[in-house]
């Protein structure tokens, strides 16, 4: 094979290569551009719905444990006060 020949059949190689890393790269690209949160939430609406619903509990237990602390704190000071009379 003659000097010239193996140099362009070695530039079309490394062409085809770069090329087909373009080709990946604006693949990969359009992937991430596509992504969107309303195909997320679609893709997992249930577990979301369950995450929720999770937060709301402990929220929601977190607000009765404070009360619960808060009136039992009042009762005590209720009874130091009237001992102290």
């Amino acid at each position: 094979m003659p000097v010239g020949q193996e140099t362009e059949s070695i530039v079309d190689s490394e062409n085809s290569v770069a090329t087909s890393m373009k080709v990946m790269f604006l693949h990969l690209q359009d992937n991430i551009v596509n992504f969107s949160a309303q195909s997320f939430i679609k893709t997992h609406e249930t577990s979301l719905l369950y995450c929720i619903v999770g937060l709301c509990v402990l929220l929601f237990l977190g607000v009765l444990y404070t009360t619960w602390k808060i009136v039992k704190y009042r009762r005590q000071q209720q009874i130091l006060a009237r001992a102290a009379f």
